[in-house]
């Protein structure tokens, strides 16, 4: 933050982009999510933790689960889903992992009592314009 004369403050620093999507072949973004319930989550490059942490990506609030209970870290070869030394277990596709596991659309991904569907979205072209409407 800076003063600008006459003014008052101004904010100044750089920007970096934390959540969005990942570049895959063909110059196409490959969207991630996690579906719990009616709640959509947003999954973005890098780790992406799932717990009861107040910062966790994905917040559950349960004494079954760890505060850094598991995470899915993204880059551009896909995804994939570790269990961080959670006392209860991180299940995928129903079987507890006990190393990290390759995420694929429509997974079912458990922590504790939350069952979450992991999902894989294509980013499509621009919009469309329909001649003659």
């Amino acid at each position: 933050m800076r003063t600008v004369h006459r003014f008052g403050y101004a904010f100044s620093g750089s920007a970096e982009e934390l959540r969005g999507s990942v570049s895959v072949a063909g110059d196409r973004k490959a969207i991630y999510r996690l579906i719990w319930g009616n709640r959509e989550v947003a999954l973005g490059p890098g780790e992406n933790l799932l717990g009861r942490d107040e910062g966790a990506v994905v917040w559950i609030d349960d004494a079954l689960v760890s505060r850094r209970h598991a995470r899915i870290v993204i880059d551009e070869t896909g995804a994939v889903l570790e269990d961080l030394d959670s006392k209860n277990g991180t299940y995928l596709r129903g079987k507890r992992i006990g190393a990290p596991g390759k995420l694929a659309d429509g997974d079912e991904v458990t922590i504790g009592p939350a069952s979450l569907t992991f999902r894989v979205f294509k980013q499509t072209a621009s919009t469309a314009t329909a001649i003659g409407k």
